[in-house]
């Protein structure tokens, strides 16, 4: 039986990937549906809460692939630390397999996940992290007792840095492409996931960082001041230099 409320959702997921919250339109969109405009009003009341509706629906198809395969990982591992090499597997994925789907619904569901954590619309903040939180705080604790040597704190950070990765690899947006000179293509995510498990995995598994690594970033975190280049360059100069300046 056709339903229209789920043609809504799959065409507003394609138009809020391609256009994001504030440039979407609802007339776009019921188009898409092929229904009248006033059905998005009948089914979902506003453009908001169709937006948060794509969200919940997205952050809840990305939690449950995830948590099987790490229902499945814990219970052989009977205990012990999973690898990391394993947990970036099972992170990465089912992310990249849906974004190779031939349906067009899948592609776009994980282009609007990309653009939800860069361009994040109406209490994004908290549908996402609320809908997400199983899933998070069960993997980061699985990378703590895989990774003991790394302090919690950075271990945080380091996470952040993996999931951004992830969303942004599976959008396929053509960057690699510009890197590699036509190289690399963007939607070879089978040929790219074990380049990326080995590169996510030297990332987790690091070193935590040194007091070199923090004084490196601090050197380089701002722009050079051009007033301070010239101060140092006079004050490097030879004495008679600088009298000679001086008079």
């Amino acid at each position: 039986m056709d339903d229209p409320s789920a043609r809504i959702l799959e065409s507003a997921t394609r138009h809020f990937a391609d256009h994001g919250f504030e440039d979407a339109s609802v007339r776009a969109i019921a188009g898409a549906a092929k229904v009248n405009p006033a059905l998005i009003n009948y089914y979902f009341r506003s453009k908001d809460d169709l937006y948060r509706e794509v969200v919940v629906h997205s952050v809840q198809r990305l939690a449950e692939a995830r948590l099987q395969t790490l229902d499945r990982l814990e219970a052989d591992a009977k205990g012990a630390p999973i690898p990391v090499e394993v947990l970036i597997a099972a992170t990465a994925g089912p992310i990249f397999a849906e974004s190779q789907d031939p349906g067009a619904d899948r592609r776009a569901y994980i282009r609007f996940l990309a653009r939800l954590f860069t361009h994040p619309g109406p209490a994004t903040i908290e549908v996402v992290f609320g809908g997400l939180t199983e899933l998070r705080s069960r993997v980061f604790e699985a990378l703590r007792r895989s990774l003991p040597h790394v302090p919690r704190r950075e271990l945080a950070w380091r996470y952040l840095f993996l999931s951004g990765s992830v969303h942004f690899t599976a959008a396929q947006i053509g960057y690699v492409e510009v890197i590699s000179g036509g190289e690399c293509d963007s939607t070879d995510l089978d040929g790219a996931l074990p380049l990326f498990i080995r590169a996510q995995a030297a990332m987790l598994s690091a070193p935590a960082a040194s007091a070199g690594d923090r004084r490196l970033a601090r050197k380089y975190q701002r722009p050079p001041d051009p007033t301070l280049s010239a101060t140092a360059k006079a004050s490097d100069a030879p004495p008679t230099s600088r009298r000679r300046r001086a008079n």
